[in-house]
């Protein structure tokens, strides 16, 4: 629904905008993850549950910027228009997200 007024710019901006879509969503759920794992109370129990969603988390990313970089080879031609898309696969939302470290 939100991307919706993309519509207007072209198919590229509608598939780039759900993408930036899917990102915060796979941030939530990693958020919503690793917010459960302290319930387990156990130090090892824990450490697993946060491995886990770290997991899922970045398995989630790796699957958007795949798709990213499929959508900004998708009608361009222009190398270096490709490869600045590229490169805005990974920033600000995606590259910037916090990881457990």
């Amino acid at each position: 629904m939100l991307c919706k007024d993309k519509a207007k710019k072209g198919p590229h901006c509608v598939e780039m905008c759900s993408l930036a879509q899917r990102a915060n969503a796979v941030f939530l759920e990693g958020f919503t993850c690793n917010s459960k794992c302290p319930e387990l109370k156990e130090p090892p129990s824990i450490k697993a549950c946060e491995d886990g969603c770290q997991k899922k988390y970045e398995a989630g990313l790796a699957e958007i910027i795949k798709a990213c970089h499929t959508i900004c080879g998708t009608g361009e031609t222009d190398p270096s228009r490709i490869k600045t898309c590229k490169k805005s696969c990974t920033s600000p939302t995606i590259a910037n997200a916090p990881k457990r470290g």
